[in-house]
C-alpha cells in the first residue's frame, strides 16, 4: 500500500520529472512536471474492496510536500500581481 510523497526530486536533462508506470504488456504512461514540482503523491488503491482492490494507482507531481501550509516547506507564496507557472503532462508509452 502506498499513500506517500516522495520529495526534492530533481528534474532530469530536459528539465523534467518523471513516473513512469507500465502494465505486463509494456504499454504504460509517464506522468512529468517540470522544475516547478519537486515533489510526487503515489497513492494504490490497496485499501479499496472488492473487484477495486489493488486495481488502481494514482501519481500526482506537487510542489510541496503534504500539510506545507503547517511546516512552511517549499510552499509557493505569491505578492498581489505576482504569477507562478508550472507545467505538467501524461504521455502514452
Amino acid at each position: 500500500m502506498l499513500d506517500t510523497a516522495f520529495g526534492e526530486v530533481t528534474a532530469g536533462e530536459v528539465g523534467r520529472s518523471t513516473v513512469t508506470l507500465r502494465g505486463p504488456d509494456g504499454s504504460g504512461v509517464a506522468c512529468w512536471g517540470d522544475e516547478a514540482f519537486h515533489w510526487w503523491q503515489v497513492f494504490t488503491g490497496d485499501t479499496l474492496h472488492g473487484a477495486r482492490h489493488r486495481r488502481s494507482i494514482a501519481v500526482e507531481p506537487m510542489t510541496c510536500p503534504p500539510d506545507a501550509l503547517r511546516s512552511g516547506k517549499d510552499v509557493i507564496v505569491l505578492q498581489p500581481g505576482e504569477t507562478w507557472r508550472g507545467v505538467w503532462g501524461i504521455n502514452p508509452i
